[in-house]
């Protein structure tokens, strides 16, 4: 399973990965922790940075820079110690898409789309420090990258279902008020992504807006200004501020991650009974040729092949249904979490 981190540089994707990997690889969340799969992925640069330098720079009252490459993170979602699915965890990095919102088209284009097309699950972070500032929603479409994220996602979503969760980045800035922005945030990533959900016949509540910062509500000091940039137009520029240096205190990461992984377990499941669907097919079509003389005459002329055949696809059936049983009290479980219920 994959998912794909979506977003301009600065939004927030780094600084998200921090937290879920500060909640999911150093602890765990009722019961559930993230493994690596990968030889060298804890002394790996950008797990160096996401974990320990990140943390240090939050205590210096510092921001990490964005990801100057794209990363994948091969993990393994545990609960309890036991296995239950494999994730690979990629965060794009943002600079890529910038250079799409200015013009710059080059074999980035395929790149994002590829990865895209390859994805489970995609999270689209919108800075929504930046998208309360914007009144105006072109001005506001620029600033977060809207107009590029998504034509991207509607050529992905000529190819193949999406499963998109939009996270409204930096909720901790002072400038948010939670409780009473919320609605009007949602409302607005409808109105800034209207040509996708125009596009494929769909509306904002067909899809997961979870709200998600890194620092504690309140604890990001959050000023913008406005320049003029080369073509006439107004680009905001902001800067945060961390007021009370302290270690990361994630909100709404484990709930969007668990989100996240709850579209992943869907896919697998779906999956596993498409597969179960087509061998079952097959068996019956074996089984209907292979009647009691036909079963009497390989028996005497030593002909075990079909019937090889057929244990193993009995085989591979019950192995499916075994984990997609395995798998499905996990969406209950993730399902709390997701919705903060225990």
């Amino acid at each position: 399973m994959k998912i794909t981190m979506l977003g301009t540089s600065g939004s927030g994707k780094t600084v998200y990965m921090s937290a879920m990997a500060e909640l999911f690889l150093n602890s765990s969340v009722d019961g559930y922790t993230l493994e690596n799969r990968g030889s060298d992925f804890r002394s790996s640069t950008f797990v160096a940075k996401t974990i320990a330098k990140t943390n240090t720079l939050y205590t210096n009252g510092s921001f990490p820079s964005g990801t100057a490459t794209s990363v994948l993170m091969p993990l393994e979602l545990r609960y309890r110690g036991n296995s239950i699915i494999d994730v690979d965890w990629i965060d794009y990095r943002g600079e890529a898409l910038n250079e799409l919102v200015t013009g710059v088209e080059n074999e980035q284009t395929a790149e994002i789309l590829a990865t895209l097309l390859a994805s489970d699950v995609i999270l689209v972070f919108v800075d929504a420090a930046v998208l309360k500032e914007c009144r105006n929603l072109s001005i506001a479409r620029a600033n977060v990258g809207a107009n590029t994220i998504s034509r991207l996602l509607n050529m992905v979503s000529k190819t193949k279902r999406l499963d998109i969760i939009f996270l409204l980045s930096k909720i901790d800035s002072s400038t948010i008020d939670i409780k009473k922005d919320f609605s009007a945030l949602k409302t607005k990533i409808g109105q800034i992504y209207s040509h996708f959900f125009t596009d494929t016949n769909t509306d904002v509540s067909n899809y997961a807006v979870m709200a998600v910062g890194a620092l504690g509500v309140g604890n990001v000091e959050t000023t913008h200004k406005w320049i003029s940039n080369s073509q006439g137009g107004q680009q905001l520029t902001s800067r945060h501020a961390i007021k009370n240096y302290q270690d990361l205190e994630p909100v709404g990461v484990a709930a969007s991650f668990a989100r996240a992984l709850l579209k992943c377990l869907d896919s697998e499941i779906n999956n596993l009974n498409t597969e179960a669907s087509k061998l079952a097919k097959e068996l019956n079509r074996l089984k209907s040729n292979f009647g009691p003389i036909k079963n009497l005459l390989d028996l005497l002329f030593n002909n075990s092949r079909k019937r090889e055949i057929i244990f193993d696809l009995e085989q591979k059936i019950l192995d499916s249904r075994r984990q997609i049983l395995k798998l499905e009290p996990h969406k209950i479980r993730l399902e709390k979490i997701a919705t903060g219920l225990k």
